[in-house]
């Protein structure tokens, strides 16, 4: 309405009882930016649509990997629990979404584990869920061979039988 007075207030110098019209063609959308694994790279705000929208609109793979997923304002990453949000319903994390604001949904291959030594198989695996345990791991890896002394496995077997409630 400032710029269509302005106009209008230009041309009166010059005419009398013009009166000016204006038409936006295109107008200025606010923007939130999304990048990693999502499909839809940007998605356009109004200060009502929320986080937890604004992912779905992006749709965001199951095998996202959330806990390394983060939402940047003004240049600072914002303490939102993505994953909190999306797989606890914990909806005190869906925050109104800003045009500018930037979201970046990580792979499972962002975080991962090395298991090493000796297990059947020694390599990397993926924290899709921001953690793992340690019988997982070394179950995953292919479990731990016995190469040692017979007496020390009875050892061994009785301690795993004792502390198995613990595990």
């Amino acid at each position: 309405e400032e710029a269509r007075l302005k106009i209008q207030d230009k041309y009166l110098e010059q005419i009398q009882d013009a009166e000016v019209f204006l038409k936006y063609k295109e107008r200025l959308i606010k923007r939130v930016e999304l990048a990693g694994m999502v499909k839809v790279p940007t998605i356009p705000v109004d200060g009502k649509l929320r986080l937890y929208e604004t992912l779905a609109i992006a749709q965001v793979p199951t095998q996202a990997n959330l806990y390394k997923s983060y939402v940047v304002r003004d240049n600072k990453i914002l303490y939102v629990d993505i994953n909190k949000l999306l797989r606890e319903g914990d909806f005190s994390q869906d925050i109104v979404m800003r045009g500018g604001d930037k979201i970046f949904i990580a792979s499972p291959d962002d975080a991962k584990v090395m298991v090493m030594g000796e297990v059947g198989h020694p390599r990397p695996l993926n924290l899709t869920q921001g953690y793992i345990s340690l019988r997982e791991a070394l179950v995953t890896a292919g479990g731990i061979p016995f190469t040692g002394d017979k007496r020390y496995i009875q050892v061994i077997r009785g301690n795993l039988r004792s502390e198995s409630t613990r595990l």
